[in-house]
């Protein structure tokens, strides 16, 4: 996070740290404050796609197991052993 202080100016100070180190460092707050903080840095969020459902049913038609199928699938896609078991249950 940066923790900008009196932003333009004379006394302008901007503090780059964690946030616990930012409470720890201003014990005594004056002034005007402007906090930026990181935002969420994980991938977007996988969707189950037409081609996922179509691997899940090759691997279906050639007898692998449910829980084999969706093992290989979600470490190949990333999408959740849940969202694939359900796609796996539509198939049927």
């Amino acid at each position: 996070m940066a923790a900008c202080r009196e932003l333009t100016k004379m006394h302008e100070e901007i503090f780059r740290s964690k946030v616990s180190d930012a409470l720890a460092y201003f014990t005594e707050p004056r002034g005007e404050f402007t906090l930026v903080i990181e935002g969420n840095k994980q991938e977007s969020v996988k969707e189950m796609t037409a081609d996922i459902k179509a691997k899940l049913q090759e691997l279906r038609s050639s007898g692998v197991s449910a829980k084999e199928a969706i093992a290989a699938v979600g470490a190949e896609t990333g999408l959740s052993r849940k969202e694939l078991y359900r796609a796996w249950l539509e198939q049927t």
